[in-house]
């Protein structure tokens, strides 16, 4: 029979890279789960995944943290990730702004 090992303390934050340095980036971190203060912190480059080393200031990043713990033993985790956006292509644009032009029209129509 396996054990599984409680998780607890899931903490996870959304923020944004202000500067980077050589090797280090620095984010202005807002948590998304649980009440707490804005955070301002660095981070190595090398913590993204591989292909995120062209991280540049303005992108989206998250971290989360938690507890894994088994009996007296625990550990802590975390994970940081850059948030990828999907390409857009111009068909999917259109559709976006007409599906917005005809429920801005539903709208104005309702004021009426």
């Amino acid at each position: 029979m396996t054990r599984v090992a409680p998780v607890t303390g899931l903490k996870k934050w959304q923020g944004v890279i202000t500067d980077i340095e050589d090797d280090v980036f620095t984010a202005e971190l807002y948590p998304l789960d649980h009440e707490g203060p804005e955070l301002m912190a660095d981070f190595e480059l090398r913590l993204l995944a591989p292909d995120d080393h062209d991280a540049q200031p303005g992108d989206v990043v998250y971290l989360t943290t938690r507890i894994v713990s088994d009996g007296p033993r625990f550990g802590v985790t975390s994970l940081l990730r850059r948030r990828h956006t999907g390409v857009w292509t111009q068909r999917d644009l259109d559709g976006a702004f007409e599906r917005a032009r005809s429920l801005a029209r539903l709208l104005d129509d309702d004021d009426s």
